[in-house]
């Protein structure tokens, strides 16, 4: 938590990684019964990043599937937060919003994962946000 991950595409054959971000996971019943469903706390996103992160922390290998399952349009580049000449003001009410990163569900994430590094990576992301909106002006 904290780094960028890696993505691991599907090679034909299992392969392992960090954590998980799909459409589709499938999760055995013995994981279920070991850790959970993903927390109800997170409404959007990061439900699925903290679910695998748990399962690695529990023991359990996670592992990308041999192939692609289903598909999912990606978003644009640079939309969002991220949107060129948007302004701060906008800017933080995006990345605060239920599709980016809410500030309550983002503090569970890093409360969780980051350790003691919780606090500077909760306010990093917002602090990088406003700055990047107020050079693009």
């Amino acid at each position: 938590v904290g780094r960028a991950l890696a993505l691991v595409e599907p090679s034909g054959r299992p392969e392992p990684c960090d954590t998980y971000n799909g459409n589709v996971v499938l999760v055995p019943r013995s994981v279920r019964d070991r850790i959970g469903d993903i927390d109800k706390v997170f409404r959007h996103g990061m439900g699925d990043y903290d679910h695998g992160y748990r399962a690695r922390r529990a023991g359990i290998p996670v592992y990308v599937t041999p192939r692609h399952i289903g598909t999912c349009d990606r978003n644009p580049p640079l939309t969002g937060s991220r949107e060129p000449g948007i302004g701060v003001r906008e800017a933080l009410r995006r990345i605060t919003s239920q599709r980016e990163l809410p500030p309550r569900q983002w503090w569970v994430y890093c409360a969780r994962h980051a350790g003691v590094r919780a606090p500077v990576l909760m306010v990093s992301p917002y602090v990088k946000t406003a700055a990047r909106a107020a050079v693009g002006r």
